[in-house]
């Protein structure tokens, strides 16, 4: 998916669920479904992403990925103005990210949370966190997640006289 080759992607994914039917790779089914429901939600296929997310939610979670189901549930909620949604999600979006050999190169609970802001009207403070997690993503703690946040950092930095780090 990365690579822009979305029937590939979606290929691999199918057949990865295979295996975990089978019996294989159950460890990973949390994050098959997770990573599935990004790449619906990039693909604006909100409804199915939403449906992956509550499969998600019934597989083991042995990977700590709650925080980035919900941060992803976060990012729907608010492209659909659904604030009651976001408002309650948003509860649970200050939970720490898993650090260590375990820790997570991507972090979509932070660019929920940062959009949650900006449509609770906190241009100031969502672009603080927007701006950390692209932090994290420069110095290689959250690498992965970087290029899908710097579209709204950006347009968030001009208005705020943000420059340099727009630039950066």
């Amino acid at each position: 998916f990365e690579l822009d080759r979305d029937a590939e992607a979606r290929q691999a994914y199918t057949a990865d669920l295979r295996q975990a039917e089978r019996g294989l790779g159950t460890f990973f089914l949390c994050f098959h479904h997770l990573s599935v429901a990004r790449m619906l939600f990039l693909t604006g296929q909100w409804d199915d992403a939403l449906a992956e997310i509550g499969s998600a939610r019934e597989a083991p979670d042995h990977l700590a990925l709650t925080v980035h189901l919900d941060g992803l549930a976060a990012l729907i909620a608010v492209h659909r103005q659904d604030r009651e949604q976001h408002a309650r999600l948003c509860a649970v979006l200050d939970k720490p990210l898993v650090t260590g050999p375990a820790r997570h190169t991507f972090d979509d609970r932070s660019w929920g949370r940062g959009l949650a802001v900006l449509a609770e009207g906190d241009p100031a403070a969502a672009f603080g966190l927007l701006h950390g997690a692209w932090e994290q993503c420069a110095a290689g703690n959250r690498e992965y997640c970087g290029h899908y946040l710097l579209p709204d950092l950006a347009a968030l930095a001009g208005p705020l006289g943000e420059r340099e780090a727009a630039r950066r």
